[in-house]
């Protein structure tokens, strides 16, 4: 993802986005 598209997204979308992210990320690590 480049940054202009991340300016396009709303904050809320974004955590979202992050959070679930970072929770599948952890998932593999584990």
């Amino acid at each position: 993802m480049n940054n202009s598209f991340l300016l396009n997204l709303d904050k809320t979308t974004v955590d979202m986005i992050i959070f679930i992210w970072l929770t599948c990320a952890n998932g593999h690590l584990k």
